[in-house]
């Protein structure tokens, strides 16, 4: 018997927005991962509004334009202010729930599905299963994960117009051909090419996808297939010839050809660890510890193909078309592009996030069917999606701060050398030098060579002020042709904070000129050349640091003092006023401004910013001993007579 509430769209899509929004809204201050701040933030063209045309360029509207044109409105709108950025992926991943919901729908009357029961809860319930389940909260909650998240709506959206039009074929061939959802088809499929390469795959799974509906020639079926994997084949070709360095490492000492263990390690994480998880969604992971194959060799790999052969025969003797395709979704999508694709990390639960749409389904199916066959059993259908929305809300509290995530991950995947590093830089990011030189002693125990736990040890150095330690190991790396742009850049700040800009200068020049989208190196590199007097040149780089990030107090309190050694105490003062502006507990421009101010016989605002000053530090004895000075010439100069008219001519 349906439940009317549900045949309200209104109320249903109402529901799911709800029930999504709370797994998630814990999540909207979380912080940036550090790789995400490095990758997307300080990308110059997120950055610079103005250049939003290099973004959709007719020859990068496919490298990933809908994405990074949606990070640089986010900048353009909060700068670097976390939520904003979260919301969005939030908004994304709600849209998707609802496509979800709406292309259920249209697969059910597609496959003839008359079951009434089926039709009212079958959609709700599997997108309520996607909203909410744990293993998606990864790719929701970080910033990086957006394209698959735009690209997952996309697909959707275009296997739902291809139902809709695949049905009026049938009935109508000639008017089809003409119809709205054909040109959404095309539409759908070209705006998800625009944010990941996985789009590559929906041309064949749409061909397999109308197989279940028409019938044709075994030779225009043939022909179709084959133009159906251009894109793909392509794809594949490009992904096998230009593996991440990072595999190479991994695969190194095992017998076979790279793509060939990638791939057959892939099959193997798809059986024992993706579909595990998809179905009892704990002790998930930013960074699994994943075993991978030992060669082809390997029996796990020959396991995992039973296990997949088995899957598929169940599925084939349910005679459920819905069941076929629902199986076939998850193991074609993920295996066509995710078994090729050469990245690292190896195994990312982001990337079940599409394919794993599939087995939602096929859980809500069983949740339903049992609904229906045992109604004492239908609780199952709210409370299922109940308990994945208290696990992901759960799981969401590790995201709270980087060292929470990471403590987490490195509890996790102990024998991991990448997680001890990133909590190890974590803690040195909070100025905790103690436990992050521990994370980075174990990680080069498990990794001697690990060059970016090396970089950080120095950091570590600079941290506690051992500059000469930490210009020590960064030589050290340069000697052995290190070409990393942050072992130029510490070298220089090193030397810098030694007292020797002179020699800081070429360091730093070259990681600049090596990495010149950062704008604390550019600062950096500016106050090597004022400490050197070179005062142009370090204009220079104060502007163009400023140019990248201008809401740096530093950085315009310092081009202040620049301006003032320059004799430009008018620049000066302003660019104290914009320091002061971004940051009003700045004591370093309060005390700059007091000193222009009463240069400029300014006394009511020097007393004013010297109130300031004895707001933030009551025992500032300076700034008592300046506010006594500034209160008398005050009232001086109101004793002193005004100007005669005489004297303006």
């Amino acid at each position: 018997m349906e439940t009317p509430l549900f045949k309200n769209y209104t109320a249903t899509v109402l529901i799911l927005i709800g029930i999504g929004f709370l797994a998630y809204a814990a999540t909207l201050q979380s912080p940036f991962l550090d790789s995400e701040v490095r990758t997307l933030l300080e990308d110059p063209i997120i950055q610079d509004f103005s250049k939003v045309n290099d973004i959709v360029r007719i020859d990068q509207i496919f490298n990933g334009s809908l994405p990074k044109l949606s990070f640089a409105i986010n900048y353009w709108m909060g700068h670097s202010t976390p939520w904003g950025y979260h919301l969005v992926n939030l908004l994304i991943h709600l849209c998707v729930g609802l496509a979800f919901y709406w292309v259920v729908r249209e697969w059910l009357i597609f496959f003839d599905q008359k079951n009434s029961a089926y039709l009212n809860w079958l959609p709700l319930v599997a997108a309520a299963i996607h909203l909410l389940h744990p293993l998606n909260s990864q790719a929701v909650i970080l910033i990086s994960s957006r394209p698959i998240l735009f690209a997952s709506l996309f697909y959707l959206l275009t296997f739902g117009f291809l139902a809709r039009f695949l049905r009026e074929f049938r009935v109508n061939p000639k008017k089809a051909k003409g119809s709205i959802d054909l040109l959404m088809v095309m539409a759908c499929f070209a705006v998800g090419g625009t944010s990941d390469p996985i789009m590559v795959t929906l041309p064949f799974m749409g061909w397999i996808f109308s197989r279940f509906y028409m019938a044709s020639t075994r030779k225009v079926e043939g022909e179709i297939f084959a133009l159906t994997l251009i894109p793909w084949v392509i794809y594949l070709i490009y992904q096998i010839t230009t593996p991440a360095a990072e595999l190479v490492t991994e695969f190194v000492g095992k017998s076979g050809s790279l793509s060939t263990l990638y791939f057959l390690t892939q099959i193997k994480a798809f059986v024992f660890y993706y579909l595990p998880k998809a179905l009892f969604p704990i002790h998930l992971n930013l960074d699994p510890d994943f075993r991978l194959v030992s060669g082809i060799g390997d029996w796990t790999w020959m396991l995992s193909l039973v296990v997949i052969g088995a899957l598929f025969a169940l599925a084939r003797a349910t005679r459920s078309s819905l069941v076929q395709w629902s199986f076939l979704w998850t193991f074609l999508i993920f295996v066509s592009f995710y078994a090729f694709a050469m990245d690292d990390p190896v195994v990312s639960e982001p990337r079940f996030y599409l394919p794993g749409l599939g087995v939602h389904l096929l859980l809500a199916m069983g949740l339903v069917e049992l609904g229906i066959r045992h109604p004492i059993a239908g609780w199952l259908r709210v409370g299922v999606p109940a308990l994945f929305m208290i696990l992901t809300f759960s799981r969401g509290q590790d995201y709270r701060s980087e060292i929470s995530l990471w403590q987490a991950t490195a509890q996790s995947s102990p024998h991991k050398p990448r997680t001890h590093y990133e909590l190890g830089k974590a803690y040195l990011a909070s100025g905790l030098t103690d436990p992050a030189e521990k994370e980075l002693v174990t990680t080069l125990e498990l990794n001697a060579k690990h060059i970016p736990a090396l970089i950080k040890m120095g950091e570590l150095h600079i941290q506690r002020k051992e500059y000469a330690k930490a210009l020590e190991s960064y030589q050290a790396l340069i000697r052995q042709n290190i070409k990393v742009p942050v072992v130029n850049f510490n070298a220089g700040l090193a030397l810098l904070e030694m007292g020797q800009p002179k020699d800081a200068v070429p360091y730093l020049e070259e990681a600049v000129a090596k990495q010149p989208g950062v704008a604390v190196w550019h600062l950096t590199l500016a106050r090597a050349y004022h400490k050197s007097r070179q005062l142009q040149k370090a204009l220079k780089y104060y502007r163009a640091s400023l140019q990248i990030n201008p809401d740096q107090p530093v950085a315009h309190n310092e081009m202040g003092m620049l301006f003032w050694d320059l004799k430009s105490f008018y620049f000066a003062d302003a660019a104290f006023q914009k320091a002061y502006q971004l940051d009003q507990q700045y004591v370093g421009a309060l005390n700059n401004l007091t000193t222009s101010s009463m240069m400029f016989k300014q006394y009511d605002q020097a007393i004013a910013y010297l109130d300031r000053l004895l707001e933030i530090n009551p025992d500032d004895d300076n700034a008592q001993q300046l506010l006594v000075a500034a209160l008398r010439f005050q009232k001086q100069q109101k004793l002193e007579p005004p100007p005669k008219l005489q004297d303006f001519h």
